[in-house]
């Protein structure tokens, strides 16, 4: 866990290295409407950088920055960036990143138990659909067009740890968009915390006791 979460860092750290103020005033004023429709408190910094291929959000220092693409900026739609912007701020407000970690921290503890890998594809899963959700909430969004901005994503690397990006999980890309037309009853906070927490933690136990001397039969 400790070597993965390095190697991260590090990741995030060349990405800040070379990112730049974002000097657009109207996608500023775009991230601060859609802060505002999402009820946050504070708007994360906003850069753009040639060594994404994603709008993502990375954590450097404790510190999240949005990071947009500039070749986005240079020639993306207004109503693509809407639905970016929506989906990387979901993840700042519903604190994917530090949720996140918590997960894989517990997933490296239960390493050898074949229920917490599961768990963990199944969050990553409910954290990204819950995100997708809450764009698309977004005045004048389709889903047909949010779907085929992740079509066009998919192929890109997948995110590490300390960052959260547009494409996710490619192997979650159909679930996704089958989600994107379906009405859900449940909460998406609800959704994504239930499978994280509650999944993950009712699994110690049962590891807990496969490791006792006491589960084994006595002669």
């Amino acid at each position: 866990f400790a070597i993965s979460m390095f190697a991260d860092v590090c990741k995030a750290g060349r990405v800040a290295k070379r990112w730049s103020t974002v000097k657009d005033v109207r996608v500023h004023h775009l991230l601060a409407d859609i802060a505002k429709r999402l009820q946050l408190k504070r708007v994360t910094a906003l850069r753009q950088s040639s060594n994404v291929t994603s709008p993502c959000l990375i954590s450097t220092c404790g510190r999240s920055t949005l990071v947009l693409p500039s070749s986005w900026l240079r020639s993306g739609s207004v109503s693509s960036l809407k639905l970016a912007l929506a989906h990387e701020l979901a993840h700042y407000g519903r604190c994917d990143l530090h949720w996140n970690r918590f997960v894989y921290f517990m997933r490296s503890l239960l390493f050898f138990h074949p229920f917490v890998w599961l768990a963990t594809r199944r969050y990553a899963m409910a954290q990204e659909i819950a995100c997708d959700e809450i764009a698309l909430r977004q005045p004048k969004s389709a889903p047909s067009e949010y779907a085929g901005i992740l079509l066009r994503l998919v192929e890109q690397p997948a995110a590490p740890l300390s960052v959260a990006a547009l494409t996710g999980q490619p192997s979650t890309l159909k679930a996704r968009i089958k989600a994107m037309y379906q009405t859900s009853n449940l909460p998406s906070r609800l959704v994504s915390r239930s499978l994280a927490v509650v999944g993950i933690v009712l699994l110690i136990p049962f590891s807990l006791s496969a490791q006792s001397p006491y589960s084994q039969e006595q002669p």
